[in-house]
């Protein structure tokens, strides 16, 4: 990969054949995600516990999705054995592609919870994750806004209640998505094929330290592979982890994911990958369910539950350094977490995903045959192309109106200076 300076910093020009010729991503702003997480994301997001704080964090995402030119939207909610004070919200972003309300939409998806246990200040767990798709929405939009073009949609989510067992995001899936698609898509719904969607949850804690990683549950055994790397570097905390299903559809992500991380070079921040071998969670034996569970544990789920591909990506929250005892407790706040290595970590995920996303919209500059509807209808469609035959026909005809008619008047200008003359 090669880096080119600019007036806005370093832009990461990506060599992928797929990439149209001449988009670039732009690296991520440092300075915008730690503003964010200091004024709306460094103190406790609870329903029960500062309320007032929780709301200001939903605004923010709220206002930043509606600045980046994303379609947001509020997804209320009530949930009765969790609150009956308290109704719940999550915040949604669409950047509606080319192909947006037709089959052809292969629509993909960035999420992270903002609600936290009501014991943290919740800055790794989950500011992180919220300010990286923020930061993704960004540079996705820069990008739109200097003339990169989308076929595929894409979506943003920040789900609330992921706290009371992923909640927000299940009732996102269950309440909200099949009304929403219908209402946009009509039939075209039920054809839908989507590429999937990348969960972030505790992204911003690294460490360096001889020791400082634990292992994860059953990891040795689970994962040889990926023990045998952290053992080899000396259980250093300094990589993010990427949990997929291996037999299913989120190897394509998985895999993507993987060669962009290695593109964007920063070879000191490593990613180790965690291959589960299933598809279905529910379907394991109770044994083995016990043996996975601790991979099960954010918004993911939730998607795999609804055979949607998705890529879990975290720092391993309190398997490393200091959420080992920080993970739900007060010190989850800014003094611990925000340190210029923790930014560059965390740069380079939103950089990552930024890349890996851009692609899957399958981007180009300029128009095409298939990045245009009339009136919701595929341009190949019979009835489009009717009226394209009639709207060409029309055009003919003013245009040969319009030559006779200049024809006309050159003619009676022309005689009336032969009168003249004569």
């Amino acid at each position: 990969m090669a880096l080119e300076r600019s007036k806005n910093g370093v832009l990461l020009k990506c060599n992928d054949s797929s990439f149209f010729e001449g988009i670039s991503v732009e690296a991520a702003d440092l300075d915008y995600i730690e503003s964010s997480i200091k004024k709306y994301f460094s103190d406790t997001r609870h329903h029960a516990i500062h309320n007032r704080y929780k709301m200001a964090a939903r605004d923010y995402v709220y206002k930043e999705f509606s600045s980046f030119g994303l379609v947001a939207e509020y997804f209320e909610f009530s949930l009765p054995p969790v609150s009956t004070k308290s109704n719940f919200t999550t915040v949604i972003g669409m950047l509606k592609g080319s192909h947006f309300g037709t089959a052809y939409d292969k629509m993909i998806a960035i999420g992270a919870h903002y609600d936290t246990v009501n014991t943290t200040k919740g800055v790794d767990d989950n500011g992180s994750g919220v300010v990286t798709m923020l930061e993704v929405a960004r540079q996705i939009t820069t990008m739109n806004r200097k003339g990169t073009k989308r076929k595929n949609t894409i979506m943003f989510a920040a789900f609330d209640l992921k706290e009371e067992n992923c909640k927000g995001s299940e009732l996102l899936l269950d309440s909200w998505l099949e009304p929403w698609l219908f209402k946009n898509y009509g039939q075209a719904a039920e054809l839908l094929e989507s590429h999937g969607v990348f969960i972030l949850d505790s992204v911003m804690n690294y460490n360096v330290s001889i020791k400082s990683q634990t292992s994860l549950p059953n990891m040795k055994s689970l994962f040889p592979e990926t023990f045998s790397s952290i053992s080899k570097d000396n259980y250093k905390g300094d990589f993010l982890a990427m949990v997929y299903r291996n037999p299913t559809s989120d190897l394509v992500l998985a895999n993507m994911f993987k060669a962009k991380w290695k593109e964007a070079n920063r070879e000191q921040f490593e990613l180790e990958t965690f291959p589960l071998p299933f598809e279905e969670y529910s379907e394991l034996p109770e044994k083995q369910q016990l043996n996975y569970r601790y991979f099960m544990k954010s918004d993911h789920a939730s998607f795999w539950d609804y055979e949607v591909p998705a890529i879990y990506l975290t720092d391993t929250y309190n398997y490393r350094g200091v959420m080992a005892a920080c993970y739900h407790r007060p010190c989850d706040d800014a003094s611990m977490i925000l340190s210029d290595d923790n930014l560059k970590f965390l740069g380079k995920t939103a950089d990552v995903l930024t890349m890996t996303i851009n692609q899957l919209s399958d981007p180009y500059q300029g128009t095409t045959v298939a990045s245009f509807q009339i009136d919701g209808k595929s341009p190949d469609s019979p009835d489009v192309i009717h009226e394209l035959q009639e709207s060409v026909l029309v055009r003919n005809l003013a245009s040969v109106l319009r030559v006779g008619s200049e024809y006309y008047q050159a003619h009676k200008l022309y005689h009336g200076l032969l009168t003249e003359m004569f």
